[in-house]
C-alpha cells in the first residue's frame, strides 16, 4: 500500500475522486454478493475474520516512508495481508474484512479525511482486484501447483493497480513527472513484492497446517517489516552517499556558470527538493541561481519572484575567519522534516559547493585580471588606441598571415610637428586633450579594417590593409593626414596640428616589383624581422618628410643609408663566427631581498675589428636571416656554460641564462646539441636556463613543441622572456613547459620613483614628456601586472624575474609586490665573466656573492613564501 499527502490541485482531485467511487463500487458489490449468498453459504468463523481484519490493520500500520520532494508515501503491508485472506476466506468476505483493517489502520495513524478516504478506496479496489482475478481463474482454496500460480496472477494484478493508482496521485501532488516516478526504484520495488509475496504464501501454508497459526500472523509480519525496513534504509544510505559523491563530481570544473547550475539541478534529484537555489555572494556582485528539473531563475536576488514554499538553508561557509560567501537552500511546498543523514548530506553538498564556487570565482577573476592586464599592455591609456607592442604583435601577424600579404599591407608613422610648444604654452593637460582628439580624428580617417595606434609621445600609426597599388596607399595615407587638416579646439582656443607621415609598404618576396630585389629583402625570412624593417623603413621616411617639411614622404631604397652598412655586416657574420668574434657579457641576476646572485643571463656581444662592440640590436635579426645561427648558438652554449663552470669552482653554483632564438627552435638537433656541451662542462641540466622570446604563433608549430618538451625532459629550465607585453598569454603557459617568466622592462620602468630616480649616475625617472598626466594610470597598471605575474607564477610554481631594475625604489617596490628576483644596472651592468667572478668574490657588506645590501622588511610588508619546492625555484 502507498499513502501520499499534498495539497491536491484540480487533476489530483478528479483522480482522487474517481477512485474513491471506484472503491465504494467494489465494497458495494462485495457486500451485495455477501448478502446474497449469505443463506446458501454461510459465512467464515468470526475469529478468522477478524484475523484477517487485524492482518490488514497491522499491515497497514506498519511502513516505510519515502519521501517525493515534499510528497511522503509509504510502502505498506497490506497487499500481503489481503492475499493471505484471499488464500483462506471466500474472496466476498475477505474485501470487507481488508475494508474494516484498512479503515482502522488509518483512524489510528489520524491521517486527514482525504487521505485516510483515498488509502482505504484503494486498498479495497486491490482487494476487489484480486478476487476477480481468482474468481476467473476458479481458486479453490487448495495450494497446489495451480492454486499458488493463481494466487501469484492475483497477487501480480493486485500489485499493478496499485502501481497505477498511486503512482500518478504521487506525480501530480510533488509536480513531478509519471514515467519518472514508474522507473524510479524500480528495482527495490520488485525485491520488496517478491518478499511480500513470498511471506504471503509461506503464511499460507502454515495456516492449511494449522488454522491456529493465524493468530501469530501480526508478529510475523511486524517482524518482517523491521527486517525489511532496516535492508532498505542501508541500501537508501548507501546509494545517498554514492550520489552524492556522483553530484559534487560536477564541482570540479572552473567556469562558474556551469558549477552554479549543475549544483542546481544536480541537488535538487539528490535531495528530492521541489525546488533549489544557490545565492552567492562576491565582492559587489550578488547572484541567485533557482530551479528543478531545469534552470528557472538566474539572476540578481532582488530581481526574483517571490517564493513562499518552506525553506531549509544550508551557508556557504567562509574559512579563515572571512564571512560567509552565499547559502545553499531547499524549498518545499509542504512541511518536511529532515533526517540527521540528509541533514548531513546538505553539510557535504554545501561545503564541497563552497570550494568549488570559491576556486571558480578565483579562476574568473584570474581571468577577468589577464584579460584586463592583457587589454592594458596593448592599448594607450590616454587616447584608448593600440600601443605600439599590438601594433608591433598585429603587423607580424599580418605579415604571416597569406590572405594579408595577398591584398598587400602598409605602415603609416606620423609625427606631430611642433606639439612640445602646445605642452609648452597650455600645459600638459590641454596636450593630452590633443593627442586625445588627434586620436579620434585619425581613426576617422582611416579605414575600417585598418589599426591606428599610438607609437609613442606625439608619434601615431596607421597600419594600412588591402594596399594593392602604391598610389592608392598613398591617396589613403594622405586621407588619413588630411583628417587633421581642421584645428582643434581646446578649452575655446583652435589649434593647428600639422604633421609628417612616412609611408612604407610590405611587398611580397615572390614580386618582381623593385623592392622585392632590394638588397634588404633577406629580412623577410622571419616575421619579427620583417616587421622592425617595415617600422624602419616607415620611420626613415617619416624623417625625410620632417627634412623636407613635406606632408608625406614614400619610403624608397634610395634614399635609405642604412642598407648599405647592414649588407655589409651580414657578409662579415661568417668570418665572426668562425674567429670568435662574438663574446658573451654577463649580468647578474640577484635576490631582491638578500641582494645575493643566484644566476647570470648571458649577452652577446661582436667584438668587430673595425667598428669596435657592437650591441645586439646591430647583428641578431642579421643572424637569425643567416645560415650561420647554429654555429653562433654552439658558441654561445659552450661559452656560457664555460664561465658557468669557472664560478662553479670558484664556489659560486649560479645558473647561466641564455636567450634562444626562434628559427633555433626549429632545429630538431637541438635538444642533443645541449645535451652534449652540459655533459662536456660537467654542468647539471637544471643550472642552464633558456629564454623564449618567440610570438604565439610560431609556438604553436609542431617541431617548436616537440624540441620545447624534449628540453624540458632533459632538465634544462625554459623562460619566458618579455611576460606581459601581449606576446605571451595563459594559452602559450599551457603549451609551453615553462619554469619561469621574465616581467618586461617597460613595466619595471614604469614603477620608477618620479621624484627621484634612486638609479645609477646618470639615470633619469622615467616620465612621459608628452604625457605625464598618465604616469599615475601607468604605475597603476604596471604594480597590476607585477602582482598578478608575481601571482600567476605562485599558482603555476614558477619563478618569476623583473628585468630592467635601475634603481632602489624599483627592488624595494617589486619585493614588496612579491617578485623575488631581478636584475639591471642596480645589480650590476653586463660584463665578462672574469669581471662578474671577482664582483662576486668581493661581494657587498662582507658576503660573498652578494651585490646589494639586504632589504629591511617595512612594517606593512609580509614577505611571501614559495609555493614549493626550494626558494631557489625562482631564478636561479
Amino acid at each position: 500500500m502507498t499513502r501520499s499527502s499534498g495539497k491536491p490541485d484540480q487533476r489530483l482531485r478528479l483522480l482522487v475522486g474517481l477512485v474513491l467511487l471506484s472503491g465504494a463500487l467494489v465494497g458495494g458489490v462485495a457486500g451485495w454478493v455477501v448478502g446474497t449468498e449469505f443463506p446458501a453459504s454461510p459465512p467464515p468463523e468470526w475469529p478468522v475474520l477478524a484475523s484477517i481484519a487485524g492482518l490488514v490493520a497491522v499491515g497497514g500500520l506498519v511502513n516505510i516512508d519515502v519521501r517525493v520532494r515534499s510528497t511522503l508515501h509509504g510502502v505498506a503491508w497490506t497487499d500481503a495481508a489481503i492475499l493471505i485472506g484471499l488464500a483462506i476466506a471466500p474472496s466476498p468476505w475477505t474485501v470487507l474484512a481488508a475494508l474494516a483493517g484498512v479503515l482502522s489502520a488509518k483512524i489510528i495513524r489520524r491521517r486527514q479525511p482525504i487521505k485516510s478516504a483515498f488509502g482505504v478506496a484503494k486498498d479495497t479496489i486491490t482487494a476487489g482486484v484480486g478476487w476477480a482475478v481468482l474468481t476467473v481463474l476458479g481458486f479453490t482454496g487448495s495450494l497446489d501447483i495451480l492454486g499458488v500460480l493463481s494466487l501469484a496472477v492475483a497477487f501480480l494484478a493486485m500489485t499493478l493497480v496499485d502501481e497505477l493508482l498511486v503512482i500518478p496521485v504521487i506525480a501530480l501532488s510533488s509536480r513531478t513527472r509519471i514515467w519518472e516516478r514508474f522507473r524510479a526504484d524500480w528495482d527495490i520495488r520488485l525485491l520488496t513484492l517478491l518478499w511480500r509475496f513470498g511471506v504471503a504464501i509461506a503464511a499460507a501454508f502454515l495456516l492449511e497446517i494449522d488454522e491456529q497459526l493465524l493468530y501469530a500472523l501480526p508478529l510475523a509480519v511486524i517482524l518482517g517489516h523491521l527486517w525489511h525496513e532496516r535492508w532498505v534504509r542501508a541500501r537508501e544510505e548507501r546509494l545517498a552517499w554514492q550520489h552524492l559523491a556522483e553530484a559534487t563530481k560536477t564541482f570540479t570544473g572552473v567556469d562558474l556558470d556551469v558549477v552554479l547550475r549543475q549544483a542546481v539541478l544536480k541537488g535538487s534529484r539528490l535531495f528530492a527538493a521541489d525546488e533549489l537555489e544557490v545565492e552567492v555572494w562576491l565582492g559587489d556582485q550578488q547572484r541567485l541561481v533557482r530551479g528543478a528539473d531545469e534552470i528557472s531563475y538566474d539572476g540578481p536576488p532582488a530581481a526574483a519572484p517571490a517564493a513562499g514554499s518552506r525553506v531549509y538553508a544550508a551557508p556557504l561557509h567562509g574559512y579563515r575567519g572571512r564571512r560567509d560567501i552565499g547559502v545553499l537552500r531547499l524549498r518545499f511546498r509542504n512541511r518536511v522534516k529532515m533526517s540527521e543523514r540528509e541533514e548531513a548530506m546538505v553539510a557535504s553538498y554545501a561545503a564541497a559547493l563552497d570550494t568549488a564556487v570559491r576556486n571558480a570565482a578565483a579562476y574568473r577573476q584570474l581571468g577577468e585580471a589577464t584579460e584586463a592586464h592583457a587589454y592594458a599592455a596593448a592599448h594607450d591609456a590616454l587616447t584608448g588606441l593600440a600601443n605600439r607592442r599590438e601594433l608591433e604583435r598585429q603587423l607580424a601577424e599580418a605579415l604571416v598571415d597569406q590572405a594579408s600579404l595577398d591584398s598587400r599591407i602598409a605602415v603609416l608613422l606620423i609625427d606631430l610637428r611642433h606639439f612640445k610648444e602646445v605642452n609648452d604654452t597650455l600645459g600638459h593637460l590641454a596636450g593630452d586633450r590633443v593627442l586625445a582628439k588627434v586620436a579620434e580624428r585619425l581613426t576617422s580617417g582611416a579605414g575600417p579594417n585598418d589599426l591606428v595606434s599610438r607609437f609613442g609621445g606625439d608619434e601615431f600609426a596607421v597600419l594600412l590593409r588591402s594596399a594593392w597599388r602604391p598610389a592608392r596607399v598613398s591617396a589613403r595615407a594622405q586621407r588619413v593626414l588630411r583628417s587633421l587638416a581642421e584645428p582643434i579646439e581646446v578649452d575655446g582656443l583652435p589649434i593647428m596640428v600639422e604633421a609628417n607621415g612616412g609611408l612604407a609598404l610590405a611587398i611580397d618576396p615572390q614580386d618582381t616589383e623593385p623592392e622585392a630585389d632590394a638588397p634588404a629583402a633577406d629580412f623577410r625570412s622571419t616575421a619579427q624581422g620583417w616587421q622592425a624593417e617595415l617600422l624602419r623603413r616607415a620611420d626613415v621616411a617619416m624623417y625625410q618628410a620632417k627634412r623636407n617639411s613635406r606632408p608625406l614622404v614614400a619610403y624608397t631604397l634610395a634614399q635609405d643609408p642604412a642598407d648599405r652598412d647592414r649588407l655589409a655586416l651580414a657578409g662579415q657574420l661568417p668570418r665572426a663566427v668562425s674567429q670568435r668574434e662574438f663574446i658573451l657579457h654577463f649580468q647578474p641576476i640577484a635576490e631582491l631581498g638578500s641582494g645575493q646572485v643566484i644566476g647570470a643571463e648571458a649577452l652577446a656581444r661582436w667584438r668587430h675589428p673595425t667598428r669596435g662592440e657592437l650591441s645586439p640590436g646591430a647583428f641578431l635579426d642579421l643572424l637569425e636571416r643567416s645560415t650561420q645561427l647554429s654555429a653562433f648558438t654552439a658558441a654561445v652554449l659552450e661559452d656560457a656554460l664555460a664561465a658557468a663552470a669557472m664560478w662553479r669552482a670558484a664556489g659560486h653554483d649560479l645558473r647561466v641564462s641564455v636567450n634562444i632564438s626562434a628559427r633555433s627552435l626549429l632545429d630538431a638537433s637541438l635538444p642533443r646539441q645541449v645535451l652534449t656541451v652540459l655533459e662536456a662542462h660537467h654542468t647539471r641540466p637544471d643550472r642552464l636556463c633558456l629564454e623564449l622570446t618567440e610570438t604565439l604563433a610560431i609556438s604553436q608549430l609542431d617541431t617548436v613543441d616537440q624540441v620545447l618538451t624534449q628540453l624540458h625532459d632533459i632538465g634544462v629550465q625554459l623562460a619566458l622572456d618579455d611576460f606581459g607585453t601581449g606576446f605571451s598569454s595563459l594559452a602559450v603557459l599551457s603549451r609551453i613547459p615553462v619554469d619561469q617568466l621574465k616581467v618586461d622592462r617597460s613595466f619595471v620602468q614604469a614603477l620608477a620613483d618620479l621624484g627621484d630616480s634612486g638609479g645609477p649616475a646618470g639615470a633619469a625617472a622615467v616620465v612621459d614628456p608628452v604625457d605625464p598626466g598618465s604616469d599615475a594610470v601607468a604605475i597603476s597598471q604596471a604594480k597590476a601586472v607585477v602582482r598578478s605575474t608575481v601571482q600567476l607564477g605562485r599558482t603555476l610554481d614558477l619563478g618569476v624575474v623583473a628585468e630592467g631594475i635601475e634603481a632602489t625604489p624599483q627592488r624595494r617596490l617589486l619585493w614588496e609586490l612579491g617578485c623575488p628576483a631581478g636584475q639591471g644596472h642596480l645589480f650590476g651592468p653586463p660584463q665578462p665573466a672574469d669581471e662578474l667572478l671577482g664582483l662576486l668574490t668581493r661581494g657587498e657588506g662582507g658576503r660573498a656573492g652578494a651585490v646589494a645590501a639586504p632589504l629591511a622588511p617595512s612594517p606593512r610588508v609580509v614577505p611571501l613564501r614559495q609555493s614549493r619546492g626550494s626558494g631557489n625555484r625562482s631564478v636561479g
